[in-house]
């Protein structure tokens, strides 16, 4: 049997990789900070290796390397998917890692996507933690006093009405990638050249293969409806093989899951 040592500690954004990095994943780094700089569009990239090939200390350290080694101007986000995953949806998680990395942005903004957000939390189940999430009651003033009270029945019948109302949920979706589109915008930093391409922000979203395949797969979803807009960048912690069979999990052994792939993949050694 083979016994992984426990992990480092990591302090997320403030270093990079160690000065005795013998399996050169400072290199690796650099070449994926390269990757993210130098792209704009809307981009998932995998990075693929077994369970304790290393994964998640790389992008604990990688997130801090970005900019502090490798002269990176987009920030970094890290999101723990597993450690997120008692939950049935995946957003208000997100969305509330994302804006605790953004404290001195402009307030209105993270607020306009807090509340969009909130509308996408389904009732009755997902309302306490909706709630917790965003703590403060003005932010979901779109909603109204059905959320605050939204434990009785009356209120959540008429949440229940709110929810399924399309125009109600394409104006929450516009609303909420256009508070992201501003958000990106605040990234770009005035020293940057006009021409400048590339991510202004990168979201890690670790240990998405050791979460619940129903879960795994909403956080995928959650990606490609909400947060595919330019300046964005996606890399995924995964073993693609376990990632493809959540997929068969949901959608059938017949599917082709090899299909449901990443624009790039980054691969891990094979021995750590």
């Amino acid at each position: 049997m083979k016994i992984f040592p426990p992990e480092p500690q990591v302090a997320l954004y403030e270093e990079g990789f160690e000065e005795c990095d013998v399996l050169q994943r400072a290199k690796v780094g650099k070449s994926l900070s390269e990757l993210v700089e130098r792209v704009e569009d809307p981009m998932v990239v995998a990075l693929n290796g077994g369970w304790g090939t290393g994964k998640t200390y790389f992008l604990k350290r990688w997130v801090g390397a970005h900019i502090l080694d490798n002269a990176g101007t987009a920030t970094t986000v890290y999101f723990d998917a597993f450690a997120n995953d008692y939950l049935s949806d995946p957003l208000p998680s997100l969305v509330a890692t994302l804006s605790e990395r953004f404290p001195q942005a402009d307030e209105g903004t993270v607020r306009r996507i807090k509340a969009a957000a909130f509308k996408f939390a389904k009732p009755l189940a997902r309302i306490g933690v909706a709630m917790a999430t965003f703590g403060a009651t003005e932010a979901l003033a779109p909603v109204g006093d059905a959320a605050v009270n939204a434990l009785s029945t009356e209120a959540s019948d008429a949440l229940e009405n709110y929810w399924s109302q399309e125009s109600g949920r394409r104006a929450a979706i516009e609303e909420f990638r256009s508070a992201l589109k501003e958000l990106v915008a605040i990234q770009k930093k005035e020293e940057d050249e006009p021409t400048s391409v590339g991510a202004r922000l990168v979201i890690v979203v670790d240990e998405l293969d050791r979460c619940r395949p129903d879960y795994a797969l909403e956080v995928l979803e959650v990606i490609k409806h909400f947060f595919a807009i330019p300046g964005i960048a996606f890399v995924l912690g995964v073993n693609l093989k376990a990632l493809e069979n959540s997929v068969k999990a949901r959608y059938g052994s017949d599917i082709d899951a090899v299909s449901v792939r990443a624009r790039g993949v980054i691969s891990m050694p094979s021995t750590v």
